[in-house]
């Protein structure tokens, strides 16, 4: 609120109606924002959806256009109908939810609810729904080994994996697709459309091969783009979250003094998953996201919006020339007056006269938002260096397959190059400590034959804690109950001291 003060504080300059105390505070007044949202009852105030950057620049026309360019060709190709036109994706599944909503009395700030534990463990929940129908989903479970209790109260049919990190990798995502066949039964006869988002995992060759043997067309979204185009997202997954956490809540409930566990997701899936997947929510996400009924103009330039904010010059464009962006988005704010005049010089004008631009008619005084505050202009992105964009795609075709095969061996080839350096490293490594090591046995090998000087007894065989005391000449040791003079300091054994008699 206090910026679109100061907004106000800075339009109403040029026009001279700024009070006193606008000028003070550098903003408007209470009073009149409030008068303000009073008179035009159109207006509220809303707390915004918060949108990444990425997705927020990423989501244009030309990304856009180039995915329904691509729909429209596989569709053109294989005639699906609706039945048979799909969407998988991953959600995660958390034993610790945010609270529902409660009825609590007026005033009272300190309003409780008990959760599981401080932070939950994350189930990765995979779906795939087509127009009409769905197919049990699939867990992956964040543990070393999998057991088939775990899934014991899900939904019927379902299955189930694990992965050390509860997230989805090449795998876990190829026993997805055997499972997607297995249920859905397409072939190269009767092909079946799969779109899906750009995932790392979703590009494994093997996976690709699997899909293309059965008759499954693999079309991608374009990058940061599935919070519009992806039909679960649309429509789906937000009121699932909400079902889920009602159901926590009843879980909580039921089970005072109890913690909930990763085994306990699947059970209260079952119960959440059939309100959100119904054929109502799937129709309207598809037809949201405009896949079916195809319809390639589904967004307008309010929905692009948010990519032309920044004015970002784009990356990986032909140098063909395109049309301006910018003007299909914004209207036209500032007039070029000159021309109107000097067309016509008998016509006077005043600072009243109203400007015909053909569509509307501009009152000169008038503010626009953008002369207020201009658009913010950011510099090109910086391109991280042997980072490969992606971009929508028919998956399966046999160019796209190809290139992520040489993708894909590049990448292996260089890991065990670096397996091997780092193998021919260790083994350096221990080269020298068995080395080392050998060196430190021969020293103590030659300590272990030392022998008393007066007795002539191995050191080995001596009582423990025993004294002994060194010849101060030539080095060698003795027992301290074996010499003469016991609780010396100086001493020389007879050998040294024999051969200093026959010196003098």
């Amino acid at each position: 609120m206090r910026n679109y003060r100061r907004k106000t504080e800075r339009g109403t300059k040029s026009v001279e109606l700024m009070q006193r105390t606008w000028h003070s505070n550098k903003m408007a007044g209470k009073d009149w924002m409030s008068a303000f949202l009073t008179r035009n009852s159109s207006l509220s105030i809303r707390k915004p959806e918060a949108t990444s950057l990425r997705r927020a620049t990423s989501f244009n026309k030309s990304n856009v256009q180039e995915f329904y360019t691509k729909l429209a060709e596989v569709m053109d190709r294989f005639k699906f109908t609706a039945s048979s036109i799909w969407n998988a994706d991953e959600t995660g599944v958390s034993t610790v939810t945010k609270p529902s909503k409660i009825i609590a009395a007026k005033g009272k700030r300190n309003v409780g609810s008990v959760t599981s534990a401080e932070s939950g463990t994350n189930v990765t929940l995979l779906v795939a729904a087509a127009t009409d129908s769905s197919i049990p989903p699939m867990f992956i479970f964040p543990r070393k080994k999998f057991q088939d209790h775990f899934i014991r109260d899900g939904p019927t049919d379902c299955i189930g994996v694990r992965n050390s990190s509860g997230w989805i990798t090449n795998d876990e995502f190829f026993l997805f697709i055997q499972h997607f066949i297995k249920k859905v039964r397409p072939s190269k006869e009767s092909p079946t459309l799969l779109v899906l988002d750009n995932h790392s995992s979703h590009l494994s060759v093997p996976t690709l091969d699997l899909a293309k043997e059965n008759g499954v067309v693999m079309l991608s979204f374009p990058p940061h783009c599935s919070h519009k185009l992806q039909p679960l997202d649309v429509a789906v997954y937000g009121p699932f979250k909400r079902y889920m956490s009602s159901a926590q809540d009843v879980w909580m409930r039921n089970n005072a003094g109890k913690t909930m566990t990763i085994y306990d997701i699947p059970g209260l899936v079952r119960t959440a998953l059939p309100l959100a997947l119904t054929p109502n929510n799937i129709m309207s996400g598809f037809e949201k996201s405009g896949i079916f009924p195809y319809n390639q103009n589904k967004f307008n330039d309010d929905d692009f919006a948010p990519s032309y904010v920044t004015d970002r010059p784009l990356i990986n464009y032909t140098n063909e020339p395109q049309p301006s962006t910018s003007s299909d988005s914004f209207p036209s704010i500032l007039l070029n007056t000159q021309p109107l005049m000097s067309s016509n010089p008998q016509q006077p004008t005043t600072h009243d006269a109203m400007i015909d631009t053909g569509d509307t008619l501009v009152d000169p005084h008038e503010v626009f938002s953008s002369e207020v505050r201009p658009l913010p202009k950011a510099g090109p992105r910086k391109s991280i260096a042997n980072r490969k964009r992606r971009k929508s795609a028919i998956l399966t075709d046999t160019p796209e397959k190809e290139n992520l095969r040489k993708e894909q061996d590049f990448a292996n080839n260089k890991k065990t190059k670096g397996v091997n350096k780092k193998a021919k490293v260790n083994k350096k490594v221990e080269q020298v400590k068995k080395a080392i090591l050998q060196e430190i046995n021969s020293d103590s090998s030659s300590d272990d034959e030392y022998f008393c000087l007066i007795c002539c007894e191995n050191y080995n065989d001596s009582v423990p804690g025993e004294g002994s005391i060194q010849c101060n000449l030539c080095k060698q040791w003795a027992h301290e109950k074996c010499i003469s003079n016991r609780g010396s300091v100086y001493f020389v054994c007879n050998n040294c001291d024999s051969g200093n008699d026959e010196s003098d």
